[in-house]
């Protein structure tokens, strides 16, 4: 007796597989919500971390110490008035600065969230030259010698968290709040906030995500000479910040050496140091010179000193925060739920088994679900720990599932242990980061390798139209005399 359409093997088998590419796309809509979730979640936890920021202390940027020297200007007396005095202002940058810092990282929590800190110490000295009046035209006889004063810009000043010591020349200085109204002007690039990194150390040319000027600082009076030029200094400032420490370097001569133990560091800014990165920490090295700043050595009355694109620095972030690790894992929802289905369907048509298509629904709610469960778990144990805990119970509960489906306990192994080779793939690629795309290309093809392999001895078509079909192929082979 002839089968009808519909009980024709082969259309059974192509209305089971249309069947489960539109369960796959269904299965997509819950995917998009669990990626807003997932935005949402890192947002919230942005903003506690942000609280915890400005607690601690933020960006901090540190630059070159600047000295002030006030000077006056007789005006001459007019038919209206008599002679009359105006001050102005000299402001020079150091000839030669060299900063030596140290970073040290602690992690503070709030609720479940956790946000990186650093303290640093930096001890700051170099030199002075006073220009002469052949090249500012400034007669030493107006010159205030006992006002001048000595400026260090720092962007959050809350985060300095001991006395600040100084010393100009042979004298002991101490330092008040204050930047005497100088203003550092910064070129403000846009950085993107979710890059990831999986390398030892970043460089990005941009400048850092910090704020387009910094007005806050330290002053000390300092005592010039009028038979003097040339001045050394040295400051010693301990504070703590958050995210980046920057410098903006505005001697003629600039050296910076930062050392850390810590692992990951990212360097932006104008200029890439030469660095040494090692498992227990890194060091690095700025050389900028005079040829290589945009900010004049000595400028008179103008209080906006434009450092330009010269500000450069480290970031202290987490190497990449688990939400952005769990977003790019959700990514790969459809690869896995389609690689599990495919899985499924090689066993049904293998072992002749039958799973109805609410079977498959069930199965694709459970993978769904572990994303969700990698979210909430992750937020408290880690990306690592979540991972594995959540692939446990997703794998184990389609795994008891699957016993009841197949009633054979060889194709729920074969399933289990498929189901085993499919997230070991997913993670292995979540954490190669850089060569991701090869790694997935590459497994990707020997899926389908191992697919066509496993499926090149079933008979898609009933007997009978296998039958048909071989008769008409010996029939075209005799009509065409071959």
């Amino acid at each position: 007796m002839q089968n009808t359409f519909f009980e024709n093997r082969a259309v059974q088998m192509t209305l089971k597989l249309v069947m489960i590419l539109f369960l796959i796309l269904i299965l997509m809509i819950p995917k998009s919500m669990i990626m807003d979730l997932i935005l949402e979640r890192k947002d919230y936890g942005q903003t506690v971390k942000d609280e915890i920021y400005n607690g601690w202390g933020g960006k901090q940027i540190v630059s070159s110490p600047l000295i002030s020297i006030p000077y006056i200007e007789i005006l001459p007396a007019t038919k209206t008035e008599g002679e009359s005095r105006m001050t102005h202002e000299l402001i020079v940058m150091p000839s030669e600065l060299e900063i030596n810092g140290e970073i040290d990282t602690t992690f503070k929590s709030k609720s479940i969230y956790e946000a990186l800190l650093y303290e640093s110490k930096l001890k700051i000295k170099g030199k002075f030259k006073i220009p002469g009046v052949e090249e500012t035209g400034i007669d030493p006889k107006r010159i205030e010698f006992n006002k001048a004063n000595i400026t260090l810009h720092i962007s959050d000043l809350k985060g300095v968290k001991d006395k600040v010591k100084g010393r100009w020349d042979e004298t002991d200085i101490g330092f008040i709040p204050g930047a005497n109204d100088i203003i550092l002007k910064y070129q403000q690039d846009v950085v993107a906030s979710d890059q990831d990194y999986n390398i030892s150390a970043s460089y990005s040319p941009s400048m850092p995500d910090v704020p387009v000027n910094t007005r806050s600082g330290l002053k000390s009076n300092v005592t010039l000479s009028s038979t003097k030029q040339e001045y050394s200094f040295e400051i010693e400032v301990a504070f703590r910040g958050s995210e980046n420490l920057n410098f903006a370097p505005l001697a003629r001569n600039n050296k910076i050496h930062i050392e850390s133990k810590f692992p990951h560091p990212s360097f932006t800014g104008g200029f890439l140091p030469v660095h040494d990165i090692k498992s227990d920490g890194f060091s690095a090295d700025w050389q900028i010179l005079e040829y290589n700043k945009t900010a004049p050595n000595w400028q008179i009355d103008k209080k906006d000193i434009e450092v330009g694109n010269t500000l450069l620095g480290v970031k202290i972030q987490p190497l990449q925060d688990q939400y952005t690790t769990i977003h790019r894992t959700a990514k790969y929802m459809m690869l896995i739920i389609g690689l599990t289905f495919l899985v499924v369907f090689l066993t049904e048509v293998i072992q002749k088994s039958k799973v109805h298509v609410f079977q498959y629904t069930l199965i694709g709610l459970a993978l769904v679900i572990f994303f969700s469960l990698l979210l909430s778990i992750s937020e408290v144990l880690g990306y690592d720990t979540a991972f594995a805990v959540s692939v446990t119970a997703t794998i184990g509960l389609i795994y008891m599932y699957s016993t009841s489906v197949y009633r054979n306990r060889k194709s729920s192994l074969v399933l289990l242990a498929l189901l085993i080779l499919i997230f070991g793939y997913v993670y292995m690629i979540i954490q190669l980061e850089q060569s991701s795309l090869l790694v997935g290309s590459t497994g990707l093809f020997v899926i389908l390798a191992a697919t066509m392999y496993a499926t090149r001895r079933i008979n898609w078509f009933e007997k009978g139209d296998s039958d048909r079909l071989s008769s008409n192929v010996e029939s075209q082979d005799i009509t065409t005399g071959e």
